[in-house]
């Protein structure tokens, strides 16, 4: 609450005491939160397992319930501490243990450190044996296994992870075969296309470990003389082609015969894959998977496969956990949760790194979690889509609006509707930024209907975007019945021409920044979403930031035709700030719809006009730009819908959150940093003005002058401008 600066003495001594992120107030007002919460969940849960015995239910994990709303501070601690109980219940440790090593032997090996076995062969050998588990298979690192046929482990309690020196590469595990020199031979056409001769399929070739730099797949001898760092197998012929990656630096003055041998230097490296089934797969409850790399598993030409290269095959009530691991050049998917003609499923994958699949006319997905009767419970935790959509034939990979860029990023989906997840979480979701990139932040889908966000079984929190949209899907903004937090979207292109998302959306959108660029795009509406007739969408925008910029003719709108088909939806406490040539407008409901405290720059008058407590900036703001203590930006008094409370921004917890946009500016009327503010931060401020000291340079103008004086003292007399 504020204060009056002509409150009584009690009050300016006594101060308003707000929690700080480094202030003790906090801390305890954390505390006394969280103590509340598991409380009142305790009692819930109480009564949830006596009323389910009574009447014979099956029970779902307190997990699932016993959470915080996903808008308190006391959210991300409860989810890391639901991170180490997951990792807890799956450890790495086993009673038994055997060690693998390329220096190792099957015939005279015992699994011991000193006397490893050596191949996967052997790995599938001994899991078939240790049917009850409690077994781990460790790879030394460093080593790279190269064999046709992956593991699966069906028992509990099995671990398969890597050892040895830390500071070596993990243990890599990959059917791509070494083809070296022998076979090939020059062609007239180029000194770096070559051939050799080959009947049987490939599947893929790579010449390096760059995931911006992957070979194309090319249909004819043409479209490959035109496409440097290209592959094309000639069937008919019985011939595999490759136009090498051209060596940069070549002097104009070197021969031919000179090129070919550097060529041939590169042609060293190339490396062939044939079709294959999955890679790495633990399915048992209590198992783990950790530090592995799979590269090349389940690429088979034309097929949407299911053989992916690291699973979580995981089922009902069953954990698994999948920590640092990662998986390139895949099937239409790269690391997943599958449960495939099943239900459930708890699966846990922390710092996972993926990318690179091959086409599905479905589109790509590069972590994915699919339950085909739902009910799964899947977290994918700091994890990166480090490359999307592999460049071939089947897409317009060199024509598409961002080059090369294709696929969802992170994907959870079940057989339908009536067969929602339990709950999904993409937290701290990240995406490279290369030429073949992903196209499509994450997405979930067939969640159950619900009207309240802390009910929401679907989130996706401190997800960071840059770059798209390519080809392929629209971007879900506001996810059926999900809530998308505090995430970074940054160089948002609408490529589509319409809209980023074509059907009705149902979600949140809390604490996001998104820049769109519409600057290079031909006159034409654009949207983030478009309401359907009959179908309206009902996204809920709270303190976040637009900041749009536009070419000549071109208007940008939140939904994309009539405004009644986004109907209810809300917008609060959000900075909408449009540059360029074109228009702008919120588009948003018409007299029932909840647009309040909202700032505006370069946004139509129509769009203020509806917003009875707006914020008119004389300024055009950028993304991250900082906030001054004078900002128009900081204070907004509307309240979010439903009396929801936001309690941090994208910095942590908040002291008030009355701001507009997705970040608070610094508490400068708590000018000592006590945690309090109080009497004591205006003597400071006075002290520090009299002396001229820059801390007192309040609006940060350079100098210390009277508008210093005038600002601090609103801020600090009235706290947000009641």
């Amino acid at each position: 609450m504020s204060i009056s600066f002509v409150g009584s003495f009690t009050g300016l001594f006594a101060g308003r005491s707000r929690s700080r992120r480094a202030g003790e107030s906090h801390e305890r007002s954390l505390a006394r939160r969280t103590g509340d919460e598991r409380l009142r969940s305790g009692c819930w849960v109480a009564w949830r397992v006596l009323a389910a015995m009574a009447l014979g239910f099956a029970l779902t994990p307190l997990s699932a319930w016993a959470s915080p709303s996903p808008l308190s501070a006391s959210w991300r601690p409860w989810f890391e501490a639901l991170i180490a109980e997951r990792l807890a219940a799956c450890p790495r440790e086993r009673t038994t243990t055997f060690h693998f090593s390329q220096s190792g032997s099957d015939t005279t090996g015992d699994g011991t450190i000193e006397r490893p076995f050596r191949s996967l062969a052997q790995a599938r050998e001994l899991a078939s044996v240790y049917v009850d588990g409690d077994v781990a298979f460790l790879f030394k690192r460093g080593d790279v296994w190269r064999e046709t046929i992956g593991i699966w482990t069906r028992a509990p309690n099995v671990t398969i992870a890597d050892y040895g020196d830390a500071t070596l590469p993990k243990p890599v595990f990959t059917p791509f075969q070494q083809v070296g020199l022998e076979g090939w031979q020059p062609t007239l056409e180029n000194p770096f296309i070559w051939w050799r001769r080959e009947t049987e399929l490939v599947t893929w070739v790579r010449v390096s470990d760059d995931l911006n730099a992957p070979m194309s797949r090319e249909n004819t001898l043409e479209s490959l003389i035109r496409t440097e760092n290209s592959w094309q197998l000639d069937r008919v012929r019985g011939r595999l082609y490759v136009h090498l990656p051209h060596v940069r630096g070549v002097r104009e003055e070197t021969t031919e015969q000179e090129a070919r041998l550097r060529a041939r230097s590169i042609l060293e490296r190339v490396e062939i894959v044939r079709p294959t089934g999955a890679g790495i797969i633990a399915s048992g409850d209590g198992s783990r998977l950790e530090n592995l790399v799979a590269i090349g598993w389940g690429m088979q030409q034309n097929v949407p496969s299911q053989e992916h290269g690291i699973e979580a095959r995981c089922v009902d009530n069953d954990r698994v956990v999948v920590i640092g691991c990662e998986s390139y050049y895949g099937s239409s998917h790269a690391l997943v949760h599958l449960a495939a003609g099943a239900r459930g499923g708890v699966a846990t994958f922390v710092d996972c790194k993926a990318g690179l699949t091959m086409y599905n006319v479905a589109n790509e997905t590069i972590f994915n979690s699919f339950s085909l009767f739902g009910d799964q419970d899947v977290i994918f935790y700091g994890c990166e889509a480090v490359a999307g959509t592999l460049p071939s034939v089947e897409w317009n990979w060199r024509q598409s609006s961002v080059f090369g860029r294709r696929g969802k990023g992170f994907f959870a989906h079940t057989g339908g509707d009536d067969a929602p997840p339990r709950r999904v979480m993409f937290v701290d979701s990240r995406f490279g930024t290369g030429p073949f990139a992903c196209s499509t932040p994450s997405h979930i889908e067939d969640l159950p209907r619900v009207d309240r966000i802390e009910d929401a079984r679907g989130l996706i929190v401190g997800e960071w975007f840059v770059g798209g949209l390519g080809v392929g899907t629209n971007f879900p903004v506001a996810p059926r019945d999900a809530a998308r937090i505090n995430g970074r979207y940054l160089n948002m292109t609408l490529a589509r021409g319409t809209s980023l998302a074509s059907w009705d959306q149902r979600g949140w959108i809390v604490n996001c920044v998104f820049e769109i660029d519409l600057a290079n795009q031909n006159p034409a509406p654009f949207s983030l979403f478009n309401g359907l007739p009959g179908n309206t969408s009902l996204v809920n925008i709270w303190h976040s930031a637009f900041h749009v910029r536009t070419a000549p003719g071109v208007l940008f709108r939140f939904d994309y035709d009539e405004p009644a088909q986004s109907e209810g939806s809300s917008l609060v406490n959000t900075l909408l700030s449009h540059t360029g040539q074109g228009s702008a407008s919120v588009n948003l409901g018409t007299a029932t719809t909840r647009v309040r405290g909202n700032a505006y720059f370069g946004f139509d008058a129509g769009s203020s006009a509806a917003d009875p407590r707006a914020v008119l900036l004389n300024t055009a703001r950028g993304a991250g730009a900082p906030i001054g203590c004078t900002d128009q930006l900081v204070c907004a008094a509307a309240e979010i819908p439903g009396g929801a409370v936001l309690e941090f921004d994208q910095q942590g917890p908040v002291v008030e959150r009355r701001t507009i946009g997705a970040r608070e500016p610094a508490p400068c009327d708590d000018f000592d940093s006590s945690g309090v503010v109080d009497l004591f931060d205006y003597l400071g401020f006075v002290a520090a003005f009299a002396a001229d000291e820059p801390a007192a340079d309040f609006d940060g103008g350079g100098t210390v002058d009277f508008f210093d004086y005038l600002g601090f003292i609103q801020r600090w007399g009235s706290g947000c401008g009641e």
